[in-house]
């Protein structure tokens, strides 16, 4: 591939000429000490030299994928048991528990750091992971497993401990848009839940209920929300329990199948219907990382997962502006800045999932 010539609206090198040129002269520079002129062309690197992600947490045996972004190439492990991919990431086998620095160089001796942290024992899992609520309605989410205590999160921002009593925290009602609570125990590891608040719709729209459809497995809850309609709903499920609050709680039971939900308001049935899918999977599917932050746009990380019914999985953010993901690689950016919920579902329907938080 030709270069673009001076003068003609281009740059003067092709970018992985420009990259290896940026890094022998900067080799040499700081051979001889000039440290200033080193420093101008960092200002004309891609950004700091960092690792993405930073910090991961990841459960025993599993593997991690950890690249190195910025600086100035070559990079070189200082220290660190990792296994080189390419030439700027490398794969960390999680094969016991603990916290494992990893240290890396550039091209001029510059060092970053991070730290992996290795846990056992479970993720925590939510009550619910995504909820549809009408504007004035709070909801209540709880947390099991995982290694308590928890921290919990609205839209990145930790919440007061009064305010979230150590198992629970109560979203208080809000106006229209869309949130993310996090939950985050003291391993590291943390799952999120999507609250979407929207009008209830009554008096002005016709009656109908979300989601139309879920999956879960036996024991497992769904939050059922009626829109529109009179309001004056009455829920009823096969199947499994169902409240009449609104939303309504459905709980699984254990028989395999498909099952529907219904909800009517005062002008009577039939109403409207959704349904559940109750799945004999033997668990469910586990996001990895289980944990992670980037620090700058285009970070990459490399998502993985397992359990579930693994003879798929489908990967999804809820903010693809934001962040994206290869859907069959699992592969994240970071476009713009803000936090992103990373979901993956398996063959059978059922999720998991992180959040990336932005930290620039």
């Amino acid at each position: 591939m030709r270069g673009i010539l001076p003068g003609k609206g281009g740059s003067l090198r092709a970018p992985a000429v420009r990259t290896a040129l940026a890094a022998g002269i900067a080799l040499a520079l700081a051979a001889c000490g000039n440290l200033s002129l080193v420093d101008s062309l960092y200002r004309e690197a891609p950004g700091e030299l960092r690792f993405s992600p930073a910090d991961p947490v990841i459960a025993v045996g599993a593997d991690l994928t950890i690249s190195v972004m910025g600086g100035i190439a070559p990079y070189s492990i200082v220290s660190g048991a990792v296994t080189p991919l390419d030439d700027h990431t490398w794969e960390f086998p999680a094969t016991s528990t603990g916290s494992f620095p990893i240290q890396v160089s550039d091209g001029v001796g510059k060092t970053v750091e991070t730290l992996v942290t290795v846990y056992s024992g479970g993720e925590p899992v939510l009550n619910f992971t995504e909820v549809t609520l009408p504007e004035g309605v709070g909801w209540t989410f709880t947390v099991t497993g995982g290694t308590p205590p928890y921290d919990w999160e609205l839209d990145g921002l930790l919440q007061p401990e009064g305010a979230a009593p150590n198992g629970s925290y109560d979203f208080l009602p809000a106006t229209e848009g869309t949130y993310i609570v996090d939950v985050l125990d003291s391993a590291g590891v943390s799952q999120a839940a999507i609250v979407t608040v929207a009008p209830s719709g009554v008096g002005v729209d016709v009656l109908s209920i979300t989601p139309l459809s879920a999956v879960v497995m036996p024991g497992g809850t769904v939050a059922f929300t009626a829109f529109g309609g009179d309001g004056n709903y009455s829920f009823s499920a096969a199947g499994g329990t169902i409240d009449n609050a609104n939303p309504a709680t459905y709980v699984a039971l254990g028989a395999v199948g498909t099952y529907a939900v219904n909800v009517a308001d005062g002008s009577g049935p039939p109403g409207v219907s959704a349904e559940v899918i109750v799945t004999a999977t033997g668990s469910l599917p586990v996001l990895s990382p289980g944990s992670v932050t980037v620090s700058a746009l285009d970070d990459e990380v490399q998502f993985s997962a397992s359990g579930g019914s693994p003879s798929s999985y489908t990967f999804s953010t809820n903010k693809p502006a934001i962040g994206s993901i290869d859907p069959v690689t699992g592969l994240y950016r970071q476009l713009a800045a803000g936090n992103v919920v990373v979901t993956v579902e398996d063959a059978a329907g059922l999720t998991d999932n992180t959040l990336v938080k932005w930290n620039p």
